[in-house]
């Protein structure tokens, strides 16, 4: 009967080793899934950042080429 308790309690030691790894693995999906949701928010973040900095470009070029083109256009009248 010595036997049975030893093997009853070494069984009983492994579950506990198995329970632990599952219950670490559950853990480390959740840290996981809450990582990838941070990546997928900064992800956008960046895309709407990179728009608007093409918006800002476009707008600043655009102003730029009106500040030229006006400077032309009052370098003929200042310098008659």
């Amino acid at each position: 009967m010595d036997a049975d308790n030893q093997l009853f309690h070494m069984v009983g030691r492994i579950e506990g080793k198995i329970d632990r790894a599952l219950t670490e693995q559950e853990r480390a999906h959740a840290r996981l899934d809450k990582v990838e949701s941070r990546v997928d928010t900064l992800e956008a973040l960046k895309h709407k950042a990179q728009g608007s900095m093409k918006v800002i470009i476009a707008l600043w070029t655009a102003l730029a080429a009106a500040a030229g083109a006006l400077y032309e256009i009052t370098k003929g009248y200042i310098f008659k």
